[in-house]
């Protein structure tokens, strides 16, 4: 990675030119496309970034020159214009509008502009001395989204409520339970291996039902209807609207959708700057993600050979076997019977007859206090103990162990020697993957810096 140091006196120069009143939201550009200081900040926010080291916040905005390129170069190769692409941006823009409108409706008059300065005014001096009152605004804002949750789950039932009164919604329940019966009939054609995502649409437009399902201000409305207003609708519509009371809660969920985001859109709540800011975020994490997924994930080669020749340079650091000890342990509670058991059991050479005769537990094993091959984490302070006692010799102390105190020999050693190929091939296998996505992902940082030519304005910035 090009530490952000070393970029720091080329591109100084360079914000001579971006000092203007109306250049100080410029953060990087790369060739001609501007990242506004916004988009950094929602990457990371304001006050998480405040607090980091000189040296975190230089990988920070590391991090972020190298997610732009990524999102630069998706644009440039015209990410923005595949079909998938363009739908999840939709149901990203209505998601945001619906949410916007109860934002606006409900969060602004609840979590009131006073309500957040007397939270601020409230902090304690050294965070008041940190944060000026807007850089620490979400965290204001989401603690008391909490403090206020069931304030603001009543207010929004009742802003559904008064929707579906000011609309005049009725849904007419006969026609519900005619139409799951009618869609039944038609979901059972479909092979229940090849049932495409979007059936719950292709069944309804192919049954062509004409009864009203609903009405909206008196006016009786149908299927059509409710298919031109699921074209908002920012989620998957369920398959089995065969149950009538999921068809006639999802008519439901439908409408009240639209409506919302057609209200969003009269108040122009679209255009608002935030919101435009968290749609901008929404493009740009699609963007990253579709491209990571196609220039890199789908570019890491899986088989058998690669598997087992990654197995085979690593298998030396990343999948070796722990050590293990064969433990014969002698537990007694009494520390004052314990310690004579320990003088006892470093001279005598029959250390199973002592434990035959002292041991307090594991009594039911075939050998009396036999714990058998354990790792250096296992039992407590026992396993630990054993890693640093020599092969045929007693631990010289007692172990605190419960209740009691234990005194351990340690009979057999076995070494730490590579796991077999075949036992930890799901561990390989997730390795490679990860391996050879960081590997990839390198190569394509390195290409793109140099690739494109960027500019960033760390003036904006206080580090």
């Amino acid at each position: 990675m090009i530490k952000f140091l070393k970029n720091v006196s080329l591109v100084f120069v360079l914000f001579i030119t971006f000092c203007g009143s109306n250049n100080q939201n410029k953060f990087l550009k790369i060739e001609h496309w501007w990242f506004s200081l916004d988009d950094f900040y929602s990457f990371v926010p304001n006050y998480t970034f405040k607090l980091l080291s000189t040296k975190d916040k230089q990988e920070k905005v590391n991090q972020f020159i190298e997610r732009q390129l990524i999102i630069y170069d998706a644009i440039k190769k015209g990410h923005r214009n595949d079909p998938g692409f363009q739908k999840r941006m939709k149901n990203n823009k209505n998601q945001l509008l619906y949410n916007m409108f109860f934002d606006r409706t409900i969060l602004d008059t609840i979590i009131t502009k006073d309500l957040l300065l007397g939270e601020y005014e409230n902090l304690n001096p050294v965070r008041k001395e940190t944060y000026t009152f807007n850089e620490y605004l979400p965290v204001l804002k989401n603690h008391l989204s909490g403090t206020y949750e069931k304030n603001i789950r009543r207010a929004y039932i009742t802003t559904i409520d008064n929707l579906i009164t000011e609309y005049r919604l009725l849904i007419s329940d006969s026609a519900i339970d005619s139409l799951a019966k009618e869609y039944f009939k038609k979901y059972k054609t479909f092979s229940k291996n090849n049932i495409p995502t979007s059936v719950s649409e292709i069944i309804l437009r192919e049954l062509d039902f004409k009864p009203a399902l609903y009405s909206l201000n008196g006016t009786d409305l149908g299927v059509r209807d409710f298919l031109s207003r699921s074209k908002n609708y920012p989620y998957n519509i369920p398959s089995r609207l065969s149950h009538a009371p999921t068809l006639k809660t999802t008519i439901e969920k439908v409408i009240i959708n639209d409506l919302i985001i057609k209200k969003s859109i009269k108040r122009k709540l679209d255009r608002a700057p935030d919101f435009k800011q968290k749609l901008l975020d929404k493009q740009y994490d699609l963007l990253y993600n579709s491209y990571k997924r196609n220039e890199i994930s789908n570019k890491v080669d899986i088989n058998n050979g690669r598997l087992k020749t990654f197995y085979e340079q690593n298998k030396n650091v990343l999948y070796m076997s722990k050590p293990l000890y064969e433990v014969h342990e002698i537990f007694i509670k009494d520390r004052k019977k314990a310690e004579n058991v320990l003088l006892k059991a470093k001279q005598s050479p029959d250390y199973k007859s002592l434990s035959d005769k002292y041991t307090e537990r594991f009594l039911n094993k075939p050998q009396k206090g036999y714990l058998g091959y354990i790792t250096s984490d296992l039992y407590a302070g026992i396993g630990k103990c054993a890693k640093s006692t020599e092969l045929g010799a007693v631990y010289p102390e007692l172990v605190p162990s419960g209740k009691g105190f234990s005194i351990i020999k340690v009979l057999n050693i076995k070494k730490s020697e590579p796991s077999p190929f075949d036992t930890i091939k799901h561990r390989v296998l997730s390795d490679y993957k990860k391996s050879s996505y960081k590997s990839i992902e390198l190569e394509l940082i390195q290409s793109l810096r140099h690739k494109y030519t960027y500019e960033i304005n760390v003036s904006l910035l206080n580090i």
